[in-house]
């Protein structure tokens, strides 16, 4: 997730201008905002746990997935 983000924001931030026109890095963050917060939603608002790791956590799966739902989409959005 770390380095996806990495590679997304160095493409969008880089300074060279032959990546991608100004109006193309606008673009882009805009059509990446839509479907983080609907993945984010999604994982948030299931009732059930959707991966069985969460229920080795010390919380209960489904509180455990809505904190890492919280901390990989919501502050990313921001």
């Amino acid at each position: 997730m770390v380095i996806n983000g990495l590679l997304f924001w160095w493409l969008v931030l880089d300074p060279r201008p032959a990546r991608l026109a100004p109006g193309h890095r606008i673009l882009v963050v805009i059509a990446a905002i839509p479907p983080q917060i609907l993945l984010g939603a999604y994982i948030f608002f299931t009732p059930h746990e959707l991966y069985p790791i969460y229920s080795a956590g010390w919380s209960t799966p489904i509180r455990d997935q809505q904190i890492g739902s919280l901390l990989c989409y919501g502050f990313r959005v921001r």
